[in-house]
């Protein structure tokens, strides 16, 4: 089992932090159980609050670290998932596209939470491990720009407020 918590502090604004992150294998797969603390920038918040559905991703990427030589990519997974508002039911809505889930909220905070607590997932297998190797597990979490509305992707790309991304946060994996 791979295992990371992090402590962190607030900064002013928007960021995404992570709370936890722990690799467990199951049988003959590992799975990915994290949870990511979302804050947005009041501008975020108004874009949401006004229709327009944000994208979300997680990134994994499984390595094995060689002291001499380049790094091996062994594993690289991807989840999508997207933050949205309908005015018409007054509900927040985040959607999984891993697995087409659907959880609506009345309250923003609420939605930002079930956004950040991503369930378990498998993100590889124990047959692409070798016992006596050494392997790290990145993660992060961010706001994808690429998913945006055509309109709002150079502002995207220009704006500090719409930066969301927790950085890559890196640990050993305990097979």
């Amino acid at each position: 089992m791979g295992l990371f918590f992090a402590s962190y502090a607030f900064s002013e604004g928007n960021n995404i932090f992570v709370r936890s992150a722990v690799v467990i294998k199951n049988q003959e797969e590992y799975k990915l159980d994290a949870n990511f603390d979302v804050r947005l920038s009041p501008e975020l918040e108004n874009v949401l609050d006004r229709g327009v559905t944000l994208p979300f991703t997680l990134d994994l990427i499984l390595v094995h670290r060689k002291w001499f030589f380049w790094d091996q990519e062994i594993a690289r997974v991807k989840r999508d998932l997207r933050l949205s508002y309908s005015a018409l039911t007054q509900q927040y809505k985040v959607f999984d596209k891993y697995d087409s889930t659907e959880i609506n909220h009345p309250l923003r905070e609420r939605a930002l939470i079930a956004l950040g607590a991503l369930r378990p997932f498998v993100v590889f297998h124990a047959k692409d491990l070798v016992e006596e190797k050494n392997y790290e597990v990145q993660v992060r979490f961010r706001l994808d720009p690429a998913g945006l509305p055509s309109a709002l992707q150079i502002e995207a790309l220009e704006s500090n407020a719409w930066q969301l991304d927790s950085g890559w946060f890196r640990w050993t994996l305990v097979k």
